[in-house]
């Protein structure tokens, strides 16, 4: 329905305030997650960029024949 209708085109009921569909707050007493710090975010980050290095490492060298 328009904002500017006071009235219901389907049942003819008067409209008293406009209804926002899908505004979902939420409650007030739930716990919120603490967000991991930025140190952990760098530490993994870090980790994860040594592992596929050691990992390309492994592949250049299995192909270059290093295993035979």
């Amino acid at each position: 329905m328009a904002p500017t209708w006071k009235f219901c085109i389907h049942c003819g009921l008067a409209i008293d305030e406009p209804e926002i569909p899908g505004a979902i707050r939420p409650d007030g007493n739930a716990p919120l997650k603490p967000s991991p710090s930025p140190r952990i975010l760098v530490i993994g980050g870090v980790g994860i960029f040594v592992i596929g290095v050691a990992l390309l490492v492994v592949a250049i060298a299995f192909f270059a024949g290093a295993f035979r």
